[in-house]
């Protein structure tokens, strides 16, 4: 993605099978990339913002 110019990228954990763990390594990986990581998060879940936040995402977008 980065090398086709994509500015940012959006992690769908709400409708996806990907893991959080799954979720924190593309997070890593888009910001190492220089892409900005966008994760919607399956739930208002603290735990789980947390977890994405702590991973380095850019942003989130939550459901409902």
């Amino acid at each position: 993605m980065a090398d086709a110019g994509f500015e940012w990228l959006v992690i769908d954990l709400e409708h996806s099978v990907i893991t959080i763990r799954e979720a924190e390594e593309l997070v890593r990986i888009a910001g190492l990339s220089g892409i900005v990581p966008l994760v919607r998060v399956s739930s208002n879940d603290p735990v789980q913002i947390k977890r994405v936040m702590d991973a380095g995402a850019g942003g989130l977008s939550f459901p409902w």
